[in-house]
């Protein structure tokens, strides 16, 4: 078998990303209570979108969005600290909020799900979609990311007056949250109906004093203008233009300093747009939440189905491997003067390189004799198979700073900033959700990381597909993402392009015996959820391999083509914090948006 590639120096440069966590740590302190869900769906395969509440309220409160939105959602909605069914629970601080919720409340929810955070909820929200790897996208409703004045955020409450209230709160709780609730509605076209239904809340519900004293003091803390700028997930931000406790300024000056979100602005409402004007803001959220479950690719594949294939492949892989070992070589080559560079910078630090889709660990044995001693490689992978394959290797060779995480590609169970280098060779075409894959590496990435990766686009594999279609118009062959949304996806992902890479590789084989070898012999075999799990019948499959015999090029050899995409991303360097835009600019760009800020991404 012979391989020939072309347009062998279309290869991709790439830095590589952080280290690893242990997901879903939990607290060492024993707790007299869990977190509830106050309530949650069905999972019927819909989006699904996490609701958290503001203060002094509870899940009541999306009573109308369940009503509007239940058939096309899947919702589920949690009681904060001190509220509602969690009235009892006491979080001393978000930090303490957030351990227990990866701890309690994650595990109920669905693999992916988008959260949406009204007032204090979306400050939770925010912080839920920064650290978690399974949030799709963040919606914030009236939430300021400085929700209390500073010298750089003049557009928050004057701490004067909110020093005020938290007072009144510790004196007479009652009292205040009713003068909480008129400075909510006040302005908009419906406060009397919202007013009544604050007040009908606050009527049946539970409320713990102490924990809203204490979770009042989150607002007057919280600064999420770096959350914003590590968030790797879609964020879109709602605002009332008549809002007491959020300035409509707030908006025009998130949209100043945060262009990649977008922000709306609704003219007829004050802290509570979902209700005052409820039928444009659910045309809003609809189509948002469902654009995050329709990325190329997704749901397609049976990822059990992929892992076993390759845990069968690995004994053979390396010696089917040619494609992927010669592109491999091409990212390797582009991520060597990276790694040289972080080398020589880092003498006192350690270095952590990802391996993400090890497979059977070929190259992150050639990129631990690029690295110091004391580098760790990462080598993550879906199949057990592989991983067994690699650290059997390593022991025969006596390396012992090694590391193996049994994952998937659309939930990465690291923590963000962990890793120097990414290195991704033919395995994210393995992912459900590209888009979100890459967002989610970018988060991983230390400051001026690199990632380098390789993926198939459509049109790979176009001899199977055109063969079997001769034959019957089942689906044979697993479906590939076009090249142009791979390429959107890439300049979405928060990372500088440096390049974008795609060339027509082919193998020749002298018979149909041998390209069904190496199609076997890497894993790459049908995986789609629709494939069909019968016998396939001796008739059928020698009508394929006949149909497949008709595509033999001049020289009689059978041509199996390879579309492949190479990508090198750059994280940015540390860059210090943004100024805030001058009050003025913001009150101006505000003033000309009154109806919609939207900016778009």
């Amino acid at each position: 078998m012979t391989a020939r590639f072309a347009n062998s120096d279309a290869a991709l440069e790439s830095e590589l990303t952080p280290l690893p966590e242990k997901a879903g740590s939990v607290l060492a302190a024993a707790r007299k209570q869990s977190f509830k869900l106050a309530f949650s769906a069905q999972q019927r395969g819909l989006p699904a979108v996490l609701l958290l509440h503001g203060w002094g309220c509870d899940s009541g409160i999306w009573a109308g969005l369940q009503q509007d939105l239940g058939e096309q959602l899947d919702m589920y909605a949690l009681d904060l600290p001190g509220h509602g069914v969690n009235a009892n629970i006491d979080c001393e601080s978000v930090d303490v909020f957030y351990q227990r919720f990866l701890a309690e409340v994650e595990p109920q929810l669905p693999v992916r799900y988008a959260v949406l955070g009204w007032s204090l909820g979306g400050t939770l929200a925010a912080r839920i979609a920064q650290r978690s790897a399974r949030v799709t996208q963040l919606f914030t409703i009236a939430t300021n990311p400085v929700f209390v004045q500073q010298s750089r955020w003049s557009t928050g409450m004057p701490r004067g007056a909110f020093n005020s209230f938290a007072k009144s709160v510790e004196e007479d709780g009652e009292r205040a949250l009713q003068r909480f609730y008129a400075l909510q509605t006040g302005g908009a076209s419906s406060s009397r109906r919202e007013l009544r239904l604050l007040q009908s809340l606050a009527k049946s519900g539970n409320f713990n004093w102490q924990q809203l004293s204490r979770s009042l003091q989150w607002l007057a803390t919280q600064d999420l203008r770096d959350c914003y700028r590590d968030l790797r997930v879609p964020a879109t931000h709602f605002f009332g233009q008549h809002d007491a406790l959020v300035p409509a300024e707030a908006a025009g000056a998130l949209a100043l300093n945060f262009p990649h979100h977008q922000v709306h602005q609704f003219p007829a409402s004050a802290h509570l747009p979902f209700c005052s004007e409820r039928e444009r803001w659910n045309k809003l959220l609809v189509p948002a939440l469902k654009s995050a479950l329709h990325s190329p690719g997704s749901d397609t594949l049976d990822k059990h189905a992929v892992a076993m294939a390759f845990s069968k492949a690995a004994g053979q892989y390396e010696q089917h491997a040619l494609l992927q070992r010669a592109v491999g070589d091409r990212l390797f080559a582009r991520l060597q003067p990276f790694l040289q560079r972080v080398s020589q910078s880092h003498s006192e630090e350690a270095i952590s390189v990802l391996d993400c889709g090890s497979g059977t660990g070929l190259f992150a044995r050639q990129l631990r004799t690029q690295l110091p001693a004391a580098a760790q490689v990462v080598e993550m992978d879906l199949s057990m198979g592989m991983l067994h394959h690699s650290k059997a290797h390593l022991q025969q060779s006596g390396v012992a700073n090694a590391a193996f995480v049994l994952a998937d590609f659309d939930s990465l169970p690291f923590k963000n900033k962990a890793f120097d280098a990414i290195f991704a060779n033919f395995s994210l075409q393995w992912c459900t959700d590209f888009g979100g894959v890459l967002r989610r590496l970018s988060g991983l990435l230390k400051p001026g990381g690199e990632l380098v990766l390789s993926t198939l686009a459509q049109g790979s594999l176009r001899e199977l597909r055109e063969a079997w279609h001769l034959v019957d118009q089942t689906e044979h062959v697993n479906r590939f993402a076009d090249s142009n949304d791979l390429y959107q996806a890439a300049n979405a992902c928060g990372l500088t392009l440096r390049a974008f890479k795609q060339s027509k590789e082919q193998l020749h084989f002298a018979n149909s015996t041998e390209l069904m070898a190496s199609v076997k012999g890497i894993g790459a075999g049908n995986h789609l959820r629709s494939r069909s799990r019968g016998l396939l019948g001796v008739q059928r499959y020698r009508r394929f391999l006949n149909a497949l015999n008709l595509q033999r090029s001049s020289d009689r050899a059978l041509p199996l083509t390879y579309n492949v995409v190479l990508m090198h991303l750059q994280q940015a360097q540390q860059h210090q914090s943004q100024q805030q835009a001058q009050p003025n600019q913001a009150k101006n760009l505000a003033a000309n948006n009154a109806a919609q800020v939207a900016i778009k991404k």
